[in-house]
């Protein structure tokens, strides 16, 4: 693997890390802890060096650095010492599969048709492509949902987060042609509401869905 594809890999891995942790952690305590971690890295000689990435995740991070005061080149280069010291430590442990691993392996065995049995058993009721959506990462899932599919799958909810978010930040942008214009690409997950909405149930039924989001 060349250079800059190590860089793209870990700047993503970096601000995954960082994303999930925004759920559990006070900003200030979160940015202090990935800036001390550049700091001991950021000795020596500077240099400039591009780092190209995905669209997506470029529009992502760029909106994260401006919403904490960093510029896009700090956020990049803090999640990128993150993830280097997360992968030092990884190499330095016993070769062992990681818990995000094992959470990737349980979220797998609830993907199509299995989502709709997953979906009854945690109070959906028949709304499996509703649940697929957030076991895909393309629905974000409110508060109580995470609960209940972490009690379900016994898979801690920072950790459900961190799936969900490695799996929407994966999925392949769509590739097209168009004479009028592009579609739009959407570059956040469509909120719990959005989704419930879509399906233009009944006023009980989407009252009763939009009350995990509460």
């Amino acid at each position: 693997m060349s250079a800059a594809a190590v860089a793209r890999d870990m700047a993503a891995k970096g601000f995954e890390t960082f994303e999930t942790r925004t759920f559990t952690e006070s900003p200030r305590r979160l940015l202090a802890s990935f800036e001390s971690k550049l700091a001991t890295y950021n000795e020596g000689e500077n240099m400039q060096w591009m780092v190209r990435l995905d669209r997506r995740l470029a529009t992502r991070i760029k909106l994260s650095a401006k919403e904490y005061g960093k510029s896009a080149s700090q956020m990049v280069a803090m999640c990128m010492t993150d993830a280097l010291v997360e992968e030092s430590e990884i190499t330095a442990g016993a070769a062992v599969p990681t818990e995000l691993e094992s959470a990737k392996a349980i979220v797998a065995k609830y993907s199509g048709p299995g989502a709709r049995k997953l979906a009854e058993e945690i109070g959906l009721g028949r709304r499996g492509p509703l649940l697929t959506g957030v076991l895909s990462g393309k629905t974000a899932a409110p508060r109580a949902l995470l609960r209940a599919l972490s009690l379900k799958l016994k898979v801690p909810m920072s950790l459900l987060q961190q799936v969900f978010s490695e799996a929407f930040l994966s999925s392949p942008v769509p590739a097209f042609k168009a004479e009028d214009g592009k579609p739009e690409v959407r570059i956040t997950r469509q909120t719990w509401e959005e989704a419930v909405k879509s399906l233009s149930l009944s006023d009980e039924e989407t009252s009763a869905l939009l009350e995990f989001a509460d």
